[in-house]
């Protein structure tokens, strides 16, 4: 969090990070479009994951770089705007929680291991040509499935800067983007219909490309849950069975120390956390007396 809060007078500012990370993910994945877009399918077949390749890297260093753009190349406008979308959701989600550098371990980390640990199941084999980021998505959905929050997710994810920098006192204006809210498990199932849906169609149309394998984007999925539990063990340095509860306990303390209120505090925090009042004092049970 970059800044949990500051007091002057009555007036308290929160101020949640920016999903910069995610934002770029977006933005690479537009570029990955329009590159193989302008340049034709000869550019994709070259910048495409392929396991032979990938074993004929001539050290650690040049296989880790090979597994770096074949995530931002997009086969057409439909899988570069779902790709885009879902990626968006579940990672401004996740870096509103936990900020932009614990996000980039766990991009970084899940870029390498989707790829790596598809070379490894495969072998050395020529065909299909990979492409997208299904293992990079299945990470941020494990994730996600961590912080997932309450009732309603944010159709927009956290789209909404305007009301995600706020300052209040008693009155605080709430995002009207709050209202359109549906269920996160929906976006969970539409994500992973998506994925299903976009190799079950490559499969039976004879194509060259491919997005993923079941074992590595399973692998993927319980790497992001791992990663994300571990990173939220060492922010608020306790184990919760509730992941958004260990933070939120932890938020709610780190404005309790500005000399802020409790109400203040509670407001502050689902603030921060992106997520409503109601949940956070359920959360905090006894936060009054913390």
């Amino acid at each position: 969090m970059k800044n949990i809060g500051q007091r002057e007078d009555q007036i308290v500012v929160v101020t949640p990070p920016m999903p910069w990370i995610t934002l770029m993910l977006v933005l690479m994945c537009i570029l990955g479009f329009y590159l193989s877009h302008s340049s034709g399918p000869q550019w994709l077949k070259d910048n495409a994951f392929v396991c032979e390749k990938y074993f004929q890297q001539e050290n650690i260093l040049e296989q880790v770089q090979y597994c770096l753009f074949p995530t931002f190349c997009q086969l057409n406008i439909i899988h570069m705007l779902a790709n885009a979308y879902f990626i968006w959701i579940f990672g401004s989600q996740i870096e509103l929680r936990l900020g932009n550098a614990l996000m980039a371990v766990i991009v970084l980390v899940s870029m390498l291991t989707g790829w790596i640990s598809l070379a490894q199941i495969l072998g050395p084999v020529a065909f299909p040509l990979f492409v997208g980021p299904a293992f990079l998505l299945c990470a941020l959905l494990g994730g996600y499935l961590i912080l997932m929050p309450g009732k309603k997710a944010n159709l927009m994810g956290a789209a909404n800067p305007r009301y995600s920098y706020r300052i209040f006192t008693k009155e605080t204006k709430m995002d009207p983007l709050e209202h359109f809210g549906v269920s996160p498990w929906l976006l969970v199932l539409a994500a992973v219909g998506y994925l299903g849906y976009m190799h079950w169609d490559l499969g039976h149309t004879e194509s060259l490309f491919d997005i993923l394998r079941p074992l590595p984007c399973l692998i993927n999925l319980v790497i992001g849950l791992v990663i994300t539990m571990v990173l939220i063990m060492m922010i608020t340095q306790s184990v919760e069975a509730n992941p958004m509860k260990a933070l939120a306990r932890n938020r709610y303390k780190e404005l309790r120390a500005l000399d802020m209120t409790h109400d203040m505090s509670v407001q502050g925090t689902a603030l921060a956390l992106g997520v409503p009042r109601e949940a956070v004092e359920e959360w905090l049970g006894t936060g009054k007396h913390l």
